[in-house]
């Protein structure tokens, strides 16, 4: 082989070398997941929706979808807690108001984690009220993204969990990363719904 088929013979090999490299980064030059320097993921997109935002209509949740507070938590407390009847939700007396941006995904769904807890023998229908059902969901452990319009909480009965129980979950938000949400709390056995307003990081709501 000669000096000149020789340089060829490189030139060639570290032009497939490149075009591999290239191919592996995406053919823009970025790294693949998983390598060294990956460009940082958003954790918080732009707020408006890039698909519609559609809610569950109503689904019930049980016993076996329950897990048990810890025998160490503290009793509801009406100043620290939201409490509906026999329903809590920890923390909210005051609403959803922890001074921090939701995580939102790709299609511009904001997400407020919070358990809902309740006592043995009891169950609990929450709702999203009126309009706000095209823009806020209830959120639950397995479903749409979205949540649900409606949700019933099947409490356990006493004989196999005498202490109280929560299910993990929370609200949803569509295209919005704060908001004042109507709820509508039905206590099985009562006739009436008690109506409650849920800030969701937008300080006091009416």
């Amino acid at each position: 082989m000669d000096r000149k088929q020789e340089i060829r013979l490189q030139a060639a090999m570290i032009g497939s070398a490149l075009g591999l490299a290239l191919l592996l980064a995406g053919c823009d030059g970025a790294p693949i997941n998983g390598t060294a320097g990956e460009p940082p993921r958003t954790t918080t997109p732009a707020t408006r929706a890039t698909v519609a935002f559609h809610p569950g209509d109503s689904i019930a949740v049980g016993c076996d979808a329950a897990r048990s507070t810890s025998p160490t938590a503290p009793q509801p407390n009406p100043t620290e807690d939201l409490i509906i009847g026999p329903l809590v939700y920890p923390g909210l007396g005051n609403g959803y108001n922890h001074g921090s941006k939701p995580y939102v995904d790709a299609d511009g769904i904001a997400f407020f984690k919070e358990g809902t807890e309740l006592p043995p023998d009891t169950t609990v229908t929450v709702s999203i009220a009126g309009p706000a059902r095209t823009w806020a969901g209830i959120l639950i452990e397995s479903g749409p993204a979205a949540g649900y319009s409606s949700v019933t909480y099947q409490g356990c009965s006493s004989e196999s969990h005498p202490g109280r129980v929560f299910w993990v979950g929370g609200f949803t938000l569509g295209g919005k990363t704060s908001a004042c949400v109507p709820l509508e709390v039905l206590v099985a056995g009562e006739s009436q719904p008690h109506h409650v307003m849920l800030s969701l990081e937008a300080g006091k709501c009416g």
